[in-house]
């Protein structure tokens, strides 16, 4: 990103392409029907993560027990680290998400 700062009116204009090219070049797939929304398929075209962006609020879920996704969302959460990231439960878009022991939210 280039001029544009936190705070005005174009910077999240100017975010989204770089997230988005962020997320692309680690296999991760924009949804046609919810362009906020990232999904992560293996070679069997089987669902392995997700992804919902709001602006520069991320909730990420995903199959644990996949390398491919581990290693997709590590890589995302090592790009952007501006707060500390939080497993379980955590603030989205101003609402409290908490995901329960049936992997239920």
């Amino acid at each position: 990103m280039v001029k544009s700062f936190y705070g005005l009116t174009t910077a999240p204009r100017a975010w989204w392409p770089d997230i988005s090219r962020a997320f692309r070049d680690r296999g991760w797939r924009q949804l046609r029907a919810d362009q906020c929304v990232w999904i992560l398929l293996d070679s069997n075209n089987q669902l392995k993560g997700i992804i919902g962006v709001n602006v520069d609020d991320f909730i990420i879920g995903g199959d644990e027990t996949s390398k491919l996704y581990e290693d997709a969302a590590e890589a995302i959460r090592d790009l952007y680290r501006w707060w500390a990231w939080t497993s379980g439960q955590a603030e989205f878009s101003g609402l409290r998400v908490r995901q329960l022991k049936d992997f239920s939210i």
